[in-house]
């Protein structure tokens, strides 16, 4: 039945509205994979597994082919998880770290297929990047600003993409394994769910610094580059810090998911990224985490 729907999307996809959605196909692949080996056994999931790579064989294309493997493995190893009974963050950890990795060597398999070079894909983002700093005022960045972080804002793409697929898997995991009554993944206690305070202030720190070693700057030198790098790389932490303080406070304390209304605004309203990045750093140093134990504690 799991295999039918999946074959009647892949077939309509290539066939008839030409989509060209093959991302997409792949997160449902793996979820499939992952609920059938739930239902009834690991190894029947293995088996499930040889069918969509024949399906993908038949109706899939270029990316298709590319992505099978990432949702085989990644299905596999996300069911094994829960048949065994780890938690849901070790769970997501696990598929973030193993999506991730694949969206590195997939991006390194993908570049030479379609005859493009990385200079070729940094060129195409560089363009994107000043497309929307053009309405900044001239000067206001430095001349090698964007030049200058093009290779890690390169990486922090795929990475990010990685943890999108991750999240999405795993979210559409639990609640369907919840609908269906198949399964009940373990959630860790929330008294274990503990950040130290100066995991925030660290990750807050080359934000700051950072405003002040670029003011004014006509060109990056290395040192800047390099505080840059880190400041987008802690931006994006806290950012997810936030979307879980979001998660936490709208489960335990709500009774509902707050998580995709939270990312849909930081995608159609960029403001709100950095009411999450501060909630984050909130989160992260402690004020948040007691405000989240106090309102549980009102209502227990």
């Amino acid at each position: 039945m799991l295999l039918a729907i999946l074959g009647a999307v892949m077939a309509l996809d290539r066939y008839v509205f030409a989509l060209a959605v093959d991302e997409l196909i792949f997160l449902l692949q793996a979820v499939i994979i992952i609920l059938y080996a739930c239902k009834y056994t690991w190894k029947d999931g293995v088996y499930l597994s040889f069918g969509v790579a024949v399906l993908t064989f038949l109706f899939g294309g270029l990316m298709s082919y590319l992505y099978c493997p990432l949702a085989i493995v990644g299905g596999l190893v996300y069911s094994y998880g829960v048949i065994k009974d780890w938690t849901r963050t070790k769970l997501l950890l696990i598929t973030i770290i193993l999506f991730v990795f694949s969206e590195f060597i997939l991006t390194l398999l993908v570049i030479p297929l379609f005859g493009q070079s990385v200079e070729q894909l940094y060129a195409e983002m560089e363009a994107i990047m000043q497309a929307s700093f053009a309405s900044l005022p001239q000067g206001y960045l430095p001349a090698n600003f964007i030049p200058a972080l093009l290779p890690i804002v390169y990486s922090l793409s795929i990475v990010l993409m990685g943890i999108m697929e991750a999240v999405l898997v795993h979210l559409l995991t639990v609640i369907l394994l919840r609908r269906f009554r198949i399964r009940e993944i373990r959630t860790m206690p929330l008294k274990d769910i503990r950040i130290k305070p100066i995991v925030g202030y660290l990750l807050i720190a080359p934000l700051i610094v950072t405003m002040f070693v670029n003011r004014g700057a006509v060109e990056m030198n290395a040192v800047q580059i390099a505080m840059t790098s880190v400041s987008l790389v802690a931006a994006i932490s806290l950012y997810v810090l936030g979307i879980i303080f979001i998660s936490l406070y709208g489960r335990f304390v709500l009774g509902r998911s707050l998580v995709f209304v939270a990312v849909l605004l930081s995608l159609f309203i960029p403001i709100f990224m950095l009411v999450v990045i501060m909630i984050g750093f909130l989160y992260a140093s402690g004020p948040f985490q007691r405000l989240l134990e106090r309102r549980i504690g009102e209502q227990s």
